[in-house]
């Protein structure tokens, strides 16, 4: 397992359908969520580093990728209450 991957939209899109459902622990999945959320912001976000996403390739650093950032940047369009910088955001994941 490589130790870093910036592939968390989809969990996160996952969290926000079982709180909206209200299924399971939706506190506990909160908690995740938001803690996702702020790895996302905190890294990928400011240092530009999309690796991760392909499990059939061997992950490096130097295995860029656009998948990840654009599926965040489709996420955030769809969904601009759960970013409230959805504009800045999808225009820095789309200039790459």
């Amino acid at each position: 397992m490589f130790p870093y991957s910036a592939n968390v939209v989809e969990p996160i899109m996952l969290f926000d359908e079982l709180i909206r459902l209200e299924q399971g622990d939706t506190a506990s999945y909160q908690r995740v969520r938001e803690g996702a959320w702020a790895w996302l912001m905190k890294y990928p976000m400011q240092n530009n580093v999309w690796v991760g996403y392909f499990e059939d390739v061997q992950a490096s650093m130097e295995n860029m990728n656009q998948v990840i950032p654009l599926e965040f940047a489709r996420y955030i369009l769809l969904h601009p209450d759960k970013d409230p910088d959805w504009r800045d955001h999808s225009r820095k994941l789309w200039s790459g």
